[in-house]
């Protein structure tokens, strides 16, 4: 390593990165750090090595959970003036869209599809095309 960052991976570092994550940090932070590697070397250790993306990506589940808190830590922090009312509205916002992302099951927009069908009512697909107000099947 020679007084540069770290190239070689190791468990201890792995933990730490992923223990940072899942308490909200992000990889650009973390990976500013001093005796961090930076994120093209934490990437290729995701490409190379299963039980690091194992852990990683429970760490980014995590991760959500903690943004979740995090949002009601500023839905509740009293804003002192209407620019701190919009700036508390963006910063829940995004962890919001973030937090969806990182574990849409639980934190994502619901959505209610059922598709159904059997061998005497199958599924079946029609194409249309839209014409003015209309749609005409092809």
């Amino acid at each position: 390593m020679a007084g540069g960052r770290p190239t070689d991976y190791s468990t201890d570092l792995a933990n730490e990165i992923c223990a940072r994550i899942a308490e909200g940090e992000s990889l650009r932070s973390i990976c500013r750090c001093e005796g961090m590697p930076d994120a093209v070397t934490v990437r290729r250790w995701l490409a190379a090595r299963e039980e690091f993306r194992i852990q990683y990506a429970r760490a980014r589940e995590e991760q959500a959970d903690s943004l979740a808190e995090e949002m009601l830590d500023a839905a509740r922090k009293e804003a002192i003036d209407q620019v701190g009312v919009a700036d508390k509205r963006v910063l829940i916002d995004t962890l919001k869209w973030r937090a969806g992302k990182l574990k849409p099951k639980v934190y994502g927009d619901a959505t209610n599809i059922k598709l159904s069908g059997d061998a005497e009512n199958p599924l079946s697909v029609l194409l249309t095309e839209i014409s003015g107000n209309t749609l005409k099947p092809k």
